[in-house]
């Protein structure tokens, strides 16, 4: 059983701004290109759905230019060819669990704060 909820944009900037994650919008697909224009925005979680409550949240560290899908899925159409995904190749989420929020929110802080493979090491065992 999944006892973690589906976030909402409100839950991502909170836990965020508790990881100490600036510069941050939570989004919609089809808002994304603005905030990629948008110079006071580095880090950006986006839903798939072009809502904010849809399907399954991804992110985007302009600063380093990842993106990262807890699925391990190539960056949609939207993201810039110039944006690099984030990981191997295996997912880090089952298509069950609703954590994809707080994953994003994680991923950013250790983007910003540590490395992209410290993040990943913390799934080393999803690896083996």
């Amino acid at each position: 059983m999944n006892l973690i909820n589906r976030s909402s944009a409100s839950d991502l900037y909170n836990l965020c701004d508790a990881l100490g994650v600036k510069n941050i919008v939570v989004c919609s697909k089809d808002e994304l290109r603005k905030y990629l224009k948008n110079k006071k925005v580095n880090n950006i979680i986006f839903n798939m759905a072009n809502d904010q409550v849809g399907s399954h949240w991804v992110s985007i560290c302009k600063n380093h230019k990842i993106y990262f899908d807890s699925y391990m899925q190539k960056p949609p159409s939207v993201v810039p060819k110039d944006y690099r995904l984030s990981g191997s190749k295996k997912e880090l989420q089952s298509m069950s669990a609703q954590d994809c929020g707080q994953l994003c929110s994680l991923w950013l802080y250790y983007i910003n704060f540590k490395s992209n493979k410290d993040y990943l090491d913390l799934f080393e065992d999803v690896y083996k």
